[in-house]
C-alpha cells in the first residue's frame, strides 16, 4: 500500500491559474495480479507519446476509483500478455448535469514483446437532471445501448482502438495508431470519414545511440463532434478541459518535438501547424452525415521549447515558452492574432523515492 500527494500553487494571468491546488492525492494498493487505486489522480490511455484522444495529461486530474492488472498477466505464455483497467470518476464542473459519471474501460495485448493492441471504452452518463438509469442499465450499458433506441439514450458514448510497435532494431523506435469513435452508424465509410478521430505518430527516442537525442512527430485528425454530444452538451470535460485532444472538433494538426539533452539539462524544441474547420454538418439518426457548407478555416503556426534541470537532488526547474500566429482568427478572414506564454514550475520531491 502507498499513498501519494501533490499540492500545486500557481500564478499567472489565464483562467486555468487558480492559486493553491490540491493536484493529486491518492491511495493504492497492490495484492498479487490486482492493483485498486481511489483519490484524484491523472490517467493515460493509449498509445500517444504527447497526444491521447480518449483521456490523457490534458485533462484535470481525475476524482475515481479504479482496479486493474498491477502487472501484465501471461496468457499461455511469456509471448503474449494482457493488461486490463476499470475505472468510475466523478467529473468536476462545469458539466450541464452536476455530479456527472465517467466510466472507463481498457484491454491491452501485448505481443512477442514489441506488438501492442488495445481498446478503450468511455461512458458519460448520469448527475443532476441527466437521464436516469437503474444500477441494472448502468451495468448493461456498458454492452447494449439503453434508453430510446431513437433519442441519445442514457450515455455518451465514446470507443477507440489502437496499435503500436516498437523496433528494438532501431533503438526503440515506436510507430502507433489510434481511432477513436464519437458515434457509429450503419453506413460505416460515412462514420470513418466524419465521426472518427484519428492520431498516428512515430517516436524515436535515441537517434544517435546515446540517448541524448530524441525526435517525436504525431498527426492527428478529430471528427466533426469530436467529444460533444446531445445530451452532455458540455462533452467529454473534466474541470473544463477535454479528456481527450484538446483541438476541439474538426481539426488537422502536424506536430513534431526534438530533444537533446546535456550533462546540465534537457531541451524540447517543437512546432505544431493546426487547422480548425467551421464547416456544417447535417445528419439524421439512420442517416449518413453530410457536409452542407465549408466555412473559413483558422489556421495556427506555434512553435516553442520545453527545458528542465535538476537545481540539486530534489529540486528540478522547467520552463515552458511558446508563440503562435493565428490566421482567420475566431474564422473572420480579416482578423489575425498572436499569442506568447511561459511558464516556469520549480518543483521539490519530498522524502521518499524520486518519483517522475
Amino acid at each position: 500500500m502507498s499513498a501519494f500527494t501533490r499540492l500545486r500553487l500557481e500564478g499567472g494571468n489565464h483562467d486555468y491559474s487558480r492559486g493553491f491546488e490540491l493536484d493529486r492525492a491518492y491511495l493504492n494498493a497492490e495484492l498479487g495480479p490486482v492493483a485498486l487505486e481511489a483519490g484524484r489522480d491523472v490517467q493515460k490511455l493509449g498509445p500517444g507519446a504527447r497526444t491521447s484522444l480518449m483521456l490523457g495529461e490534458n485533462a484535470a486530474p481525475l476524482d475515481h476509483v479504479r482496479i486493474s492488472a498491477s502487472h501484465p498477466l501471461e496468457l499461455g505464455t511469456e509471448a503474449v500478455r494482457l493488461s486490463l483497467r476499470y475505472f468510475v470518476a466523478r467529473l468536476r464542473d462545469p458539466q450541464r448535469f452536476h455530479g456527472t459519471l465517467l466510466t472507463g474501460a481498457r484491454a491491452q495485448l501485448d505481443l512477442f514483446e514489441g506488438l501492442q493492441l488495445g481498446g478503450t471504452r468511455l461512458l458519460e452518463l448520469g448527475g443532476d437532471g441527466a437521464p436516469s438509469f437503474t444500477f441494472g442499465q448502468f451495468v448493461l450499458e456498458h454492452l447494449f445501448r439503453q434508453g430510446s433506441s431513437q433519442g441519445a439514450g442514457i450515455s455518451n458514448n465514446r470507443l477507440s482502438f489502437d496499435a503500436a510497435y516498437t523496433a528494438k532494431s532501431l533503438r526503440g523506435t515506436r510507430v502507433y495508431l489510434e481511432l477513436a469513435f464519437e458515434d457509429t452508424r450503419s453506413q460505416f465509410l460515412n462514420t470513418l470519414e466524419f465521426d472518427t478521430d484519428y492520431l498516428a505518430g512515430i517516436e524515436a527516442p535515441d537517434l544517435d545511440g546515446t540517448k541524448r537525442l530524441g525526435l517525436l512527430v504525431e498527426v492527428q485528425r478529430t471528427g466533426r463532434s469530436s467529444q460533444e454530444h446531445s445530451t452532455f452538451t458540455t462533452g467529454m470535460t473534466n474541470l473544463g478541459r477535454t479528456l481527450g485532444s484538446p483541438l476541439g472538433p474538426d481539426t488537422l494538426s502536424a506536430f513534431a518535438q526534438g530533444r537533446f539533452d546535456t550533462d546540465a539539462a534537457s531541451f524540447a524544441p517543437w512546432v505544431e501547424v493546426a487547422r480548425l474547420s467551421s464547416d456544417v454538418y447535417t445528419a439524421t439518426e439512420s442517416g449518413p452525415v453530410v457536409r452542407i457548407r465549408k466555412g473559413p478555416a483558422e489556421k495556427r503556426l506555434r512553435g516553442g521549447i520545453q527545458a528542465s534541470a535538476p537545481l540539486r537532488e530534489r529540486v528540478l526547474l522547467r520552463v515552458e515558452g511558446f508563440a503562435e500566429r493565428v490566421f482567420t482568427a475566431g474564422f473572420d478572414p480579416a482578423t489575425a492574432a498572436f499569442n506568447a506564454g511561459v511558464m516556469a514550475s520549480l518543483v521539490w520531491l519530498g522524502p521518499g523515492p524520486v518519483l517522475q
